[in-house]
């Protein structure tokens, strides 16, 4: 963006806070101790996140994502070697 005004630049700045600000409120709810979304909490916890590192279901399919993605990584290596 060499050269463009700091108009041009503002209105960027603000597009981006736009198109990120739900992902930040997900992220800061995430952290609510309540059961139902309200804002403002009423307190905070990690409880959430706790529950998800309990689910064998979903702890397997991570790892499964992790694997497809180092063999994904090391055929791609061994593609770009042979060019």
């Amino acid at each position: 963006m060499s050269g463009q005004g700091p108009f041009l630049r503002a209105v960027v700045a603000l597009v981006y806070c736009f198109l990120l600000s739900p992902l930040a409120f997900v992220v800061l709810i995430s952290f609510s101790a309540d059961n139902f979304i309200v804002f403002p909490p009423s307190g905070w916890s990690t409880r959430w996140y706790a529950a998800l590192a309990r689910h064998a279901g979903l702890l397997e399919a991570f790892r499964n994502s992790l694997v497809v993605s180092s063999d994904r990584k090391e055929h791609t290596s061994e593609l770009q070697s042979r060019g």
